[in-house]
């Protein structure tokens, strides 16, 4: 892709294509050139480090986007260069630098992002990765209201679970809608870090408002239909 432009796309070999929207999604890569062939690197490429922040040596610590960490379903290194995560593992390595001992657990990739005024979040797995992971699972994928249908505002929201298919543990949840997108991926995220069940995490009391939300939550609903599977 060489031109964008508001009607259409000039790719590199000069071809055009027509577009109404382009959307760049070029990833990131950790920048590790700092300390490329001194310390360890994960197979992500970002540095490895322990649940002290510890990297390669002892009492030499790395925090930030550019670590990998333990991924808390899987078990498996995975980097997720998120801040919330740069920030906790800033506080444990900074800890453990001034001679305490804190641990960090791992990492789940709380994502979240907005588009034309819909949110869009994902935190656990998702299918590939269950997939990739050797985890056989089941899903469910419910739409509905964000608020109380009598009223006024809100809009459709969409959340997906994924559970192992043996246990019926929560490993993986996806939330799209206009409102309270992060309030329900952390219920998720913290259904998967206690390895809740479908059914346990239908019986969570999830505060409810008419001008916020609804009584049967929307991730209560979607917890229910897994049951179900």
């Amino acid at each position: 892709m060489s031109e964008v432009n508001d009607s259409r796309v000039r790719l590199s070999d000069g071809s055009y294509l027509n577009s109404d929207l382009v959307i760049a999604a070029v990833g990131v890569e950790p920048n590790v050139d700092l300390v490329r062939g001194q310390l360890r690197l994960g197979p992500h490429g970002a540095i490895a480090v322990n649940d002290r922040m510890e990297a390669t040596y002892d009492y030499v610590f790395a925090a930030g986007d550019a670590m990998e960490h333990r991924n808390l379903v899987t078990g498996q290194p995975d980097w997720r260069p998120l801040a919330p995560i740069a920030n906790k593992s800033g506080l444990v390595a900074g800890v453990n630098a001034a001679g305490g001992d804190k641990r960090f657990p791992g990492v789940l990739g709380d994502i979240v992002t907005r588009f034309e005024g819909v949110a869009f979040g994902r935190v656990g797995l998702n299918e590939r990765e269950a997939r990739e992971a050797g985890i056989r699972y089941v899903t469910s994928i419910i739409t509905t209201r964000s608020r109380a249908r009598y009223y006024p505002g809100g809009g459709d929201v969409t959340v997906k679970l994924l559970a192992e298919e043996s246990s019926g543990i929560i490993i993986g949840g996806q939330v799209a809608g206009p409102e309270e997108v992060i309030g329900r991926l952390g219920v998720i995220a913290a259904a998967i870090v206690k390895r809740m069940t479908a059914e346990e995490l239908f019986f969570v009391e999830i505060g409810y408002h008419p001008s916020s939300g609804r009584a049967w939550d929307p991730v209560v609903l979607a917890a229910r239909q897994l049951m179900k599977v």
